[in-house]
């Protein structure tokens, strides 16, 4: 008996046991039509069962689809992978315990990337010439954080500092309760050995000398003291000492600002300098001259 196809079929069009198959031009028994497609595979869409009866072939390649993250990354701050699932792996270790990476020379205005650090005595700009745990946060190019706790002082001593448009700020000291009991009762004490260049750990401390010799303020471009700082100057069972500053100016406060420059302070003199503008400090005291 004849069988009466359909006029117009349409690729895939399945009459009885017989399917239509565009390609070939053909009626096909049902089963032996499957053929390899001839359009790009899909990229994504609406979920479907579909209806083509074409396979697709081994080689064959999907789209990109440009809707979604790429597999690409451009390395940034502490991150060198250049793949996502880099990245992600690299942030994932993160949250492992992980060695402190060492600044043993150089600057530490330079260290500017997020992370954790130690440095030694040979770092310059920390707060002081000692070793230092640091931890740097990043909030953008130019503006970081830096908190540096010292490694051998007891008890520990941490600062912080900012830059800020690129610009660093002055160290700042973190006061501890013990700190600030001592500030409120006394004046914290020190023995120097001349000659001694003033730190910023030195501001509101007395520093007595343990023989004959000199002071030395620092310029406000070395260490860059804020307004209203305090050095004090002790010299007791010593013949006498010299308080000088390098290139700033030191007033003399008994003179109402006529003498600057180095100044002498004789056997059981206490002298205090000021900080009074950027490059400027006024010193008083008994004994001094």
């Amino acid at each position: 008996m004849a069988l009466n196809f359909p006029d117009t079929p349409s690729d895939g069009t399945i009459f009885q046991s017989w399917i239509w198959n565009a390609a070939t031009g053909a009626w096909l028994p049902l089963g032996s039509s499957v053929q390899p497609a001839d359009a790009t595979p899909l990229m994504d869409g609406t979920a479907a069962i579909g209806s083509s009866t074409d396979y697709a072939r081994e080689d064959h390649r999907h789209p990109t689809d440009t809707s979604r993250a790429p597999n690409a990354f451009t390395p940034v701050g502490n991150i060198a992978a250049t793949t996502v699932a880099g990245a992600l792996a690299e942030l994932d270790s993160e949250k492992l315990p992980v060695a402190a990476t060492a600044v043993t020379s150089g600057n530490l205005d330079a260290v500017v990337l997020r992370g954790d650090y130690w440095t030694n005595a040979s770092v310059t700009n920390t707060p002081t010439a000692d070793y230092y745990y640091v931890q740097v946060f990043v909030q953008s190019s130019g503006y970081v954080l830096q908190l540096a706790t010292t490694v051998l002082v007891t008890p520990p001593q941490s600062y912080f500092r900012t830059q800020v448009g690129g610009v660093w700020g002055a160290w700042l000291r973190v006061a501890s309760t013990a700190y600030v009991d001592n500030l409120l009762t006394g004046m914290p004490h020190s023995i120097k050995t001349l000659p001694y260049t003033c730190v910023l750990a030195d501001a509101g401390k007395m520093m007595q000398a343990n023989a004959t010799g000199t002071f030395t303020i620092p310029a406000n471009a070395s260490v860059a003291y804020p307004l209203g700082t305090t050095l004090t100057f002790c010299c007791f069972g010593v013949t006498s000492i010299s308080i000088a500053i390098t290139t700033d100016t030191l007033y003399f406060a008994s003179s109402g600002g006529l003498l600057a420059g180095t100044r002498t302070l004789a056997n059981c003199g206490v002298a205090t300098a000021i900080k009074t503008a950027a490059a400027s400090w006024v010193i008083s005291g008994s004994g001094l001259t």
